[in-house]
C-alpha cells in the first residue's frame, strides 16, 4: 500500500498531505513535536493511489493510480476540501509512475507512465485546454490522450516502448525536464530543442529524480537499495554513491541547505541525511552523514517523511499506524567569517556572535554592478554618483569625472593618452597660459595693501576642475549652482569660504538671511566672522591688535572653514597674509585647498603645493589625488589607485577607472598592475554570473583596443563525454554558418549554455520552435 507524504509552503505557512491506506489527510503545520491532528479528512474516496503531486500554488493537486487515471482536483480548504476538475488516461492501461506541476505555468503538468509498446510513456499537458475540452467530450472515462486529441491538449510526449520512472522539473528553467527512463538512463530534455534529449546518464538508478534547490546542476536518484548524486556539468561520472542494507522509500534535498540530502530505506527507524560538499577533483570530494531516530518523532518506524521550508530544520515524518508528526533537525556548523574578521557559528538553529555588521565589500559591488556601475552609458557619468551617495570620496570622484570629460570633450583641454586629465598636466600644458592679475578679493575692500590673484586660462581650466567654474562668470547678486547647492545642503560655512574668496559677501548676506535660523549658534559664528571680515578694509589701527582679535575669535569658532577665513584675513609675516596657515587646516575639502592655491599661490609655490597633497594622497589611499594627476596609464595616477585597492579591496572602481579612461588594452602584458587589475574585476563579474554587465564593459574595452581583442583569454569549448574541444579558437565560433548539436567526434549533445540552456551550436527552427509550449 502507498504511504505518500506531500508539503505545500506559501507565505510562511506549511500545510502536509498525507495518504494512507486510501484516506487522504490535510494538516496544518505548527511548530510542535507532537503528532499532528489532521485539519481536512476525505475518508476513503482514494484508492490505489500510486503517486501524487501538488501544484507550486497550492491550489490543485493531481494523483496517478495504478490503473493509469490521472485525476486533477482543486484544493478548497472548506468543507469540501478535493473538489474534482477531470481525468487524464492514456490510451492503454498501465501504472503512473510520476507526476510533476511545473513552477512556471501552472496548468502545464508532466505524466510519467509504465511502459507499453504501442504508446510513449511521457506526456506533458496543458490542462487549460484539456479542461475547456471536457464538455464535448463524449467519452465517459474523462479526458483520453488518444491521437486524434494530441494536438489540442498534449505539448510534448516521448518515450516510445519505454517506461518513465521518474520526472523531475529544473527549477530555474522552466523548459527543462529530468526523466528517468527505463532503468537504463536519466535524460535531460529541453522542450525547445524537440525530442532528442540534451543530456544522457547511462544508469539504473532512474527512480526519485531529485534536484537541489541551490544548484540545478546537482541531482539525486536511487535504485533498490543504492543512491547516486549527479553533477549534470560532468553528467558521465556520478559524485558519490550510496550503498543502502534495504529499498528504498524516498530521498529528498533539504530546501534550506545547499547539498544536504536525507533518505529513508524501508522499515527503517532512522532517517539518514548527508551533507556533499562538491569540489572540481574527486579527491577533495566529501560526504558526511547524520541520522534522524523515529524516537524522536514517537513513532516506532517510519514510512516516509518531508522537509518543511518554512519552518527552517524542520522534518515531518508519517507511519502508517500513528500518523504525522514534526520535529527540529539540529545542526552545529560553521558558517562563515564576518567582515570584521570575527567568526559566527551557528548551533541547533541558534546563533552564535551574532551581530549586526556593515556590508562586504563584496556585497557593495556586486549590489553596484548589478545597477550598472561604472557602465559607459553615453558618458553620463554623475549618476553613478547615485549608487555610491554613502561614500562622499566616490561621490565627488564621479562629479568630477564629469567635468573632466566635458571639459576634454569641449576642447577647453587638449591632452593626449587620457580622457580626465588632472591639475599637474593641465597647468604644464602650453593652452594659452598668459598671466592676468586681478586685485581686491572682497568688493568691500578700498583700501589697505590688496592680495592680488594671479589667473591664467590654465588655472581657470583647474577651478573648472575643482568645482568653482563659476568663478570667472559669476555675479555680485546672482548665486551660482554650486552656492545653491551648498545652502540646500544647510553648509553655511564653505558657502562663505567660497563668497569670500570669489568676492561675493552681499550675495552671501542675503542667501544667508533667507535660508538660516538666526536662534542658531552657528548662525552667530558665521556672522561674527563675516562682520570681521567686511571690517577688514576699513581698519587702520594697529596689526597686533588685529591679529590678537582674529585669533580670539578663532579660538571660539569650531568649524574649519570659519578658521581658515580668519588665518586668512589676519595680516601677519610683515603685512602679507600666510597661506601655508590655511592650507594647512584639516578637514578643508580637498578640491577648496587645491582652488585657493590656484588662486593665491605663484606656480612654483602651487606645484610643491600639489606636489605635497599628492603624496597625503598616495599615503592614505585616497581618490582625491586623482584630481591632481588625473588618469591614466602614468606610474603617479595608477600607484594612487593600487594604494586605494589596497585599501578598501574596492577592485570594481579601480578597473572602471582605467576601462572608461581606455588606458586598458587587450594587449597589455599580463604582468602589467592595469591588467591584473581589470582581468580581476572581470572574473569577479563571472563568478557572480553577471553577463550581461562583464559584456559591456567587454565591449567597451574592444572600442579602446578592437585589433587586439583576441589577446583577452578566452575558453575553449569540450566536449563532456571524450573530452576533446570542439573550438580551437574563437574565430572558428564565427565561422560555422551550419551549427549542429552534437560532438564532432563522438556525436554525443554538446555542452549547455549557462543562460538559456541549449547545446551549444544549436539553432532552433521554426517548426522545433512550435514543440515549445512555454
Amino acid at each position: 500500500m502507498s504511504n505518500l507524504l506531500l508539503v505545500h509552503s506559501s507565505e510562511g505557512r506549511d500545510e502536509l498531505l498525507h495518504y494512507t491506506l486510501a484516506s487522504l489527510n490535510l494538516y496544518e503545520v505548527e511548530k510542535c513535536e507532537e503528532i499532528l491532528a489532521p485539519k481536512l479528512l476525505n475518508g476513503d474516496a482514494f484508492p490505489c493511489l500510486k503517486c501524487l503531486a501538488w501544484s507550486a500554488d497550492g491550489s490543485s493537486l493531481a494523483t496517478g493510480n495504478f490503473d493509469g487515471r490521472v485525476s486533477i482536483f482543486s484544493v478548497n480548504r472548506t468543507d469540501a476540501p478535493f473538489v474534482s476538475l477531470g481525468d487524464l488516461l492514456p490510451m492503454h492501461s498501465r501504472p503512473c509512475n510520476g507526476i510533476a506541476w511545473n513552477a512556471a505555468h501552472k496548468s502545464v503538468l508532466a505524466v510519467g507512465f509504465d511502459e507499453h509498446s504501442a504508446d510513449m510513456s511521457l506526456f506533458i499537458v496543458n490542462l487549460t485546454r484539456c479542461l475547456t475540452c471536457r464538455s464535448s467530450a463524449s467519452s465517459k472515462r474523462g479526458l483520453l490522450l488518444c491521437p486524434c486529441e494530441t494536438s489540442e491538449k498534449v505539448q510534448y510526449k516521448c518515450g516510445s516502448g519505454e517506461s518513465t520512472d521518474s520526472i523531475v522539473w529544473q527549477r530555474s528553467n522552466a523548459d527543462v525536464l529530468l526523466r528517468g527512463a527505463s532503468k537504463t538512463c536519466i535524460q535531460v530534455l529541453d522542450l525547445r530543442c524537440g525530442f532528442r534529449p540534451q543530456i544522457c546518464v547511462t544508469t539504473k538508478a532512474t527512480c526519485g529524480l531529485d534536484i537541489d534547490y541551490f544548484r540545478d546542476t546537482l541531482v539525486s536518484s536511487y535504485d533498490v537499495n543504492v543512491v547516486k548524486l549527479w553533477d549534470l556539468r560532468q553528467a558521465n561520472h556520478r559524485l558519490f554513491a550510496i550503498d543502502i542494507p534495504s529499498p528504498i522509500v524516498k530521498s529528498a534535498w533539504n530546501p534550506n541547505r545547499s547539498g544536504s540530502l536525507a533518505y529513508l530505506y524501508q522499515y527503517s527507524k532512522v532517517i539518514k541525511t548527508c551533507q556533499a560538499w562538491c569540489a572540481s577533483k574527486s579527491s577533495e570530494r566529501t560526504l558526511s552523514s547524520r541520522f534522524l531516530p523515529a524516537s524522536m518523532f514517537n513513532f516506532d518506524w517510519m514510512s516516509t517523511f518531508s522537509w518543511l521550508p518554512s519552518f527552517r530544520d524542520y522534518v515531518a515524518a508519517a507511519s502508517d499506524s500513528q500518523g504525522v508528526a514534526i520535529c527540529r533537525y539540529g545542526q552545529s556548523d560553521l558558517l562563515t567569517w564576518n567582515p570584521n574578521n570575527e567568526l559566527l557559528f551557528s548551533s541547533d538553529s541558534k546563533n552564535i556572535q551574532c551581530k549586526t555588521f556593515t556590508d562586504d565589500i563584496s556585497v557593495v559591488m556586486k549590489r553596484r554592478a548589478q545597477a550598472g556601475y561604472g557602465l559607459p552609458d553615453g558618458m553620463v557619468l554623475s549618476r553613478h554618483a547615485k549608487l555610491c551617495s554613502d561614500d562622499e570620496q566616490l561621490t565627488w570622484l564621479w562629479s568630477w569625472l564629469e567635468t573632466a570629460w566635458k571639459l576634454q570633450e569641449e576642447e577647453q583641454v587638449s591632452l593626449s593618452g587620457t580622457r580626465f586629465p588632472g591639475i599637474k598636466a593641465v597647468l604644464l600644458s602650453s593652452v594659452n597660459d598668459r598671466c592676468m592679475s586681478f586685485d581686491e578679493p572682497i568688493v568691500a575692500l578700498a583700501k589697505g595693501e590688496c592680495r592680488q590673484i594671479n589667473i591664467s586660462q590654465n588655472r581657470a581650466n583647474c577651478l573648472t576642475l575643482c568645482g568653482w567654474n563659476e568663478l570667472l562668470k559669476s555675479s555680485f547678486f546672482y548665486a551660482d549652482p554650486v552656492l545653491l547647492k551648498l545652502f540646500e545642503e544647510g553648509d553655511f560655512e564653505r558657502a562663505l569660504f567660497i563668497t569670500a574668496i570669489t568676492k561675493r559677501i552681499p550675495l552671501f548676506r542675503s542667501l544667508l538671511a533667507e535660508q538660516a535660523k538666526s536662534s542658531e549658534k552657528r548662525y552667530n559664528e558665521i556672522q561674527s566672522v563675516m562682520a570681521l571680515i567686511l571690517a577688514t578694509p576699513r581698519y587702520s589701527g594697529s596689526l597686533s591688535v588685529w591679529n590678537a582679535t582674529c585669533a580670539n575669535l578663532q579660538k571660539t569658532v569650531e568649524n574649519n572653514y570659519l578658521k581658515a577665513l580668519l588665518s586668512f584675513f589676519s595680516e601677519v609675516n610683515g603685512g602679507r597674509c600666510s597661506m601655508d596657515d590655511v592650507l594647512k587646516l584639516q578637514d578643508i575639502a580637498f578640491c577648496d585647498k587645491v582652488a585657493m592655491a590656484l588662486l593665491y599661490l605663484p606656480m612654483h609655490r602651487l606645484m610643491a603645493f600639489v606636489d605635497k597633497l599628492l603624496n597625503d594622497s598616495w599615503a592614505s589611499g585616497s581618490l582625491y589625488g586623482l584630481l591632481c594627476t588625473g588618469i591614466s596609464a602614468e606610474k603617479d595616477s595608477v600607484s594612487l589607485i593600487q594604494n586605494y585597492l589596497d585599501r578598501t579591496s574596492d577592485v570594481q572602481t579601480a578597473a572602471v577607472l582605467f576601462i572608461l579612461n581606455g588606458s586598458f588594452a587587450f594587449s597589455l602584458h599580463q604582468s602589467s598592475l592595469v591588467y591584473r587589475i581589470v582581468n580581476s574585476y572581470l572574473t569577479l563579474l563571472d563568478r557572480w554570473q553577471l553577463w550581461k554587465e562583464r559584456a559591456e564593459l567587454h565591449q567597451a574595452i574592444a572600442n579602446h583596443d578592437p585589433n587586439n581583442i583576441l589577446s583577452l583569454p578566452y575558453t575553449i569549448l569540450g566536449c563532456s563525454y571524450c573530452q576533446q574541444p570542439i573550438y580551437s579558437s574563437p574565430i572558428r565560433l564565427n565561422q560555422w554558418h551550419t551549427r549542429v548539436a552534437y560532438c564532432p567526434e563522438c556525436k554525443r549533445p554538446l555542452p549547455q549554455c549557462a543562460l538559456c540552456s541549449l547545446n551549444v551550436g544549436f539553432t532552433p527552427s521554426c517548426k522545433q520552435g512550435s514543440l515549445c509550449f512555454l
